[in-house]
């Protein structure tokens, strides 16, 4: 039985990764971004084995990387309590952005990491729009749209490693003050010239005039 649902999982996922999920949004276009608690029990599978399940298998590498390198460690979010690994880290969810970006700006190394290589969200230009240092994954989608390297480059503006060379980078920019701290100056820099809220309205405004 497992093993015929995993089957059916494999047919069917690029389908529904690609496709627009069912239901209208409140004016009446469809949704891309799918309503969780309206998916039915398959796609619920879907979104957890294609989108959930890898994310969670990348971070736990992760920080079992980072115990390696340093046990000053702090982990926000649900979830990491239910771990007993990582209980003595966890620091529970963050709500307000205040408290977000204070989080940003005392911390020494910002890891960074995502399934789908596309460096350039929210939490990481936050991150930097305060001067803190990333330090994240490369990627073959690096100069693709929504890359790292389409507006930073790497020991630059940010830090980057390999699962190989992860231990090597972070001990060097957790001993390097100085260094660490200009990194962070020159990426604050270039979120104020290309990456606030006016730019995004700009660009959005230019491609409508396409």
């Amino acid at each position: 039985m497992l093993s015929g649902l995993i089957s059916k999982l494999r047919r069917q996922i690029g389908h529904y990764l690609v496709r627009l999920w069912p239901g209208k949004s409140s004016t009446g276009s469809e949704r891309a971004v799918p309503d969780f608690s309206e998916l039915s029990a398959f796609e619920q599978s879907v979104n957890y084995f294609a989108r959930e399940y890898p994310r969670f298998l990348d971070r736990k590498m992760l920080i079992q990387l980072a115990l390696q390198v340093s046990r000053s460690l702090e982990l926000y979010g649900p979830g990491w309590n239910m771990h007993p690994e990582f209980r003595p880290y966890t620091k529970g969810i963050i709500d307000t952005q205040i408290e977000l970006l204070d989080v940003y700006s005392r911390t020494r190394i910002t890891l960074a990491n995502n399934t789908h290589g596309l460096g350039l969200h929210s939490r990481t230009l936050e991150c930097m729009a305060v001067g803190g240092f990333v330090l994240t994954h490369k990627s073959p989608h690096d100069f693709k749209p929504g890359g790292m390297q389409t507006s930073f480059e790497p020991n630059v503006h940010y830090g980057v490693f390999t699962p190989d060379t992860f231990q090597q980078e972070a001990q060097r920019w957790l001993t390097d003050d100085v260094g660490r701290v200009k990194v962070g100056q020159r990426a604050a820099a270039i979120i104020r010239q290309k990456h606030c809220w006016h730019h995004r309205a700009q660009q959005i405004l230019d491609d409508l005039d396409k």
